[in-house]
């Protein structure tokens, strides 16, 4: 047999068999040794750091450090009287850009130097108002902002009460007119002003287009079937000048607009030359049944009403059965009557809060002189078309103001709250 292989310890041990000559030979690598081939792990990546500048501006913001590309740390740096326009590689934005969050390689590491513009981001200054204007007569919107650039202006419109806005092609000045008509009764207006620094929009503003009547004013609703209306108003206190007699009613009803009859409550705010007096009344207009068809006054004893007195007024019709019912919550009394089956039977198209220059009947029939009201605030309006009840925009509406024979306004009604359930309606002269 061959004589055994002499090999250093410890890299090889040797075993020998004599019985039959085989040497074995196992090689152990030494702990730490680099070994023949074999891969073992890769590197771990290399991170780089970006520091940020604020470049003028004050604050402070920690480096970010990544191995990988990733969105930047958002900007917290502040510059009074400037904005943060983004980062840039070079302190006087020679270098690349790079937008706030954007995306960083982190391929190098690098300083980011705030960027900063002077001026300022827009204000409003002036808010357009809501308008209430005659058919046929132009309305004007106007709307104003600060900033630095001068902002740019849009104007937008909503036909469905503010839930969509579209823009207004060629709409682009502080001011934007439409003609007043039926078609964009109860359209909103909004105008957006723009620079680089941003952009903000103004509140919105309500365009009520107003129709003529010789002795109503306020609003009704059509374009249904009417089973209830309802407000509160307070009791006006009326300006007396002494010539002779004059009246203003206040009332809110069922038919009338378009229709021979009329379901209705209200007040009364008259003058006898220099002397006031108020009181309440109902009427089924048209009824002979119900006083000829004439309104019905109420006691003034029993049933006393006074400038400041709080009014809740109703019309409701139910299983052929109408109610009209007055309160005085201030005075504390309650009126209701029950009229079944009126003759003719009640149309029910339309629902009305009104102030009205009634007509006074002695040997005759004949328009009073509407007397000076000031101004009565109709709240809580609400009105039952089809079973459903909501709000006097609820349904197609139409806002009334009184003219005289030559065309001069005598009583108006403001826009609708932004509910739709409060207005106001104004004396404007007399006839």
């Amino acid at each position: 047999p061959a004589p055994p292989v002499a090999i250093p310890p410890p890299a090889t041990t040797t075993t020998t068999t004599t019985a039959t000559t085989t040497t074995i030979t196992t090689t152990t690598v030494p702990s730490g040794g680099g070994g023949g081939g074999g891969g073992g792990g890769s590197p771990p990546p290399t991170s780089y750091t970006v520091t940020f500048n604020a470049n003028g501006g004050s604050g402070t913001m920690a480096s970010q450090t990544e191995s990988s590309p990733t969105a930047l740390t958002t900007n917290s740096f502040a510059n009074a009287g400037y904005t943060f326009t983004g980062w840039n590689t070079s302190a006087n934005g020679s270098g690349r850009p790079y937008a706030d969050d954007a995306t960083y390689p982190f391929a190098a590491s690098a300083t980011l130097y705030a960027q900063w513009s002077a001026g300022s981001s827009p204000m409003i200054t002036q808010q357009p108002s809501s308008q209430a204007v005659e058919t046929g007569v132009t309305a004007t919107f106007s709307a104003g902002a600060s900033g630095t650039p001068t902002p740019t202006v849009q104007w937008f419109e909503s036909t469905n009460g503010g839930s969509t806005w579209s823009s207004i092609s060629g709409a682009t000045s502080p001011t934007y007119s439409i003609e007043s008509t039926a078609s964009v009764n109860d359209y909103e207006f909004e105008a957006t002003f723009s620079n680089v620094h941003g952009s903000v929009t103004s509140h919105s503003a309500q365009l009520t287009s107003v129709t003529t009547s010789s002795n109503w004013s306020g609003y009704a609703d059509t374009g249904g079937v009417f089973s209830a209306v309802s407000a509160q108003w307070t009791v006006p206190t009326v300006t007396c000048s002494g010539m002779g007699y004059t009246s203003a009613v206040q009332w809110i009803g069922i038919d009338g607009y378009g229709s021979s009859t009329v379901e209705q409550d209200g007040t009364d705010t008259d003058c006898d030359g220099t002397t006031p007096s108020y009181g309440a009344w109902y009427e089924m207009y048209g009824d002979a049944s119900v006083n000829d068809g004439y309104s019905v006054e109420l006691s003034t004893t029993s049933y006393p009403v006074a400038p400041g007195n709080v009014i809740d007024a109703s019309v409701s019709f139910a299983s052929d059965v109408w109610t009209l019912r007055l309160e005085d919550a201030t005075a504390g009394w309650t009126f209701s009557t029950l009229i079944t089956s009126p003759t003719p039977a009640p149309g029910q198209t339309s629902a009305e809060w009104i102030v009205e220059d009634p007509e006074v009947c002695l040997s005759s029939c004949s328009a009073a002189t509407l007397s000076d009201y000031g101004s009565v605030t109709f709240t809580n309006a609400s009105v039952t078309d089809n079973g459903a009840t909501g709000s006097i925009a609820s349904v197609p509406d139409t806002a009334i103001e009184i003219t005289d024979g030559s065309g001069n306004v005598m009583s108006s009604p403001g826009v609708l709250s932004s509910g739709a359930t409060t207005f106001t309606d104004t004396w404007e002269s007399s006839s």
